[in-house]
């Protein structure tokens, strides 16, 4: 029978080992040429992911956990130091020591992201596995962040010819923004607010915004992949940000499928 933490912690792994991956590619395509040192680091960090995604494909559900553990920790010295590199990139950004094409805002999107990899590879090697109330609304507060981000991004990144799909993008950043605000105020509110109605129209709410935002998306995709609006949104970027939806709405079927069960 499969040990659901080594289960876990494969998935986890998988999808994120490939974001991080992503990542460095995104930011080495936004430095400049004299960045040379900033690129081959990212570089570095994309044949450390793909490393990492080689040694995945050895392990199943069935693997040891033992094994598992210490590949986790392996994995989360990888994130931790990715994290490190993009907040030194932030830091040189904010100083105006390097001018990029890189915006702070995605600089810091991405470390905190990396951040979340290397917490939940670490709460995995603990042994924590089932959310509870806390959690889920924590959770909520960051993937709220990070679709408000995206949205941002999606806004500045499109030719500002694209009038309507810029003004999309706008009333999801601002949708996002309240909601997260939101999640900011039951996470003020607790331990009062972790209970199973309010959760669970917590989750129903923002369930509708984030599928219409992958919906979105999608569509967005798709469009950019057929070169049909104009932008300067990678193809990749533009996926990236669809599996990032895709995968908050798994967590947060999970967490309602968790509420349901207690």
């Amino acid at each position: 029978m499969a040990n659901p933490i080594v289960a876990r912690s494969l998935d986890e792994i998988r999808f994120w080992s490939r974001i991080m991956k992503e990542h460095a590619l995104f930011l080495s395509l936004g430095f400049t040429y004299e960045q040379k040192q900033l690129i081959d680091e990212a570089n570095q960090f994309i044949t450390l992911f793909e490393r990492i995604e080689e040694k995945l494909s050895k392990f199943s559900v069935n693997s040891d956990p033992r094994q598992v553990q210490a590949f986790n920790n392996e994995v989360y010295q990888a994130a931790a130091a990715i994290w490190g590199y993009k907040r030194k990139v932030l830091g040189l950004t904010l100083r105006c020591e390097i001018r990029s094409n890189n915006f702070a805002l995605l600089i810091d999107h991405t470390s905190r992201e990396a951040a979340y990899f290397a917490n939940r590879i670490k709460e995995l090697n603990e042994g924590k596995l089932a959310p509870s109330p806390d959690t889920i609304i924590e959770e909520n507060v960051f993937f709220l962040k990070i679709m408000g981000d995206h949205a941002k991004f999606i806004g500045h990144l499109l030719d500002p010819s694209e009038r309507k799909l810029v003004e999309q993008a706008r009333e999801f950043s601002h949708d996002f923004d309240q909601l997260m605000f939101q999640a900011v105020d039951l996470d003020s509110m607790r331990p009062q607010s972790e209970t199973k109605p309010i959760l669970s129209q917590f989750l129903n709410q923002n369930k509708v915004s984030v599928a219409s935002l992958r919906d979105f998306k999608k569509t967005a995709r798709e469009l950019i992949e057929a070169c049909r609006i104009k932008s300067n949104i990678h193809p990749l970027l533009a996926d990236h940000t669809f599996r990032e939806a895709e995968r908050f709405l798994e967590i947060i079927d999970m967490f309602e499928a968790s509420l349901i069960r207690n």
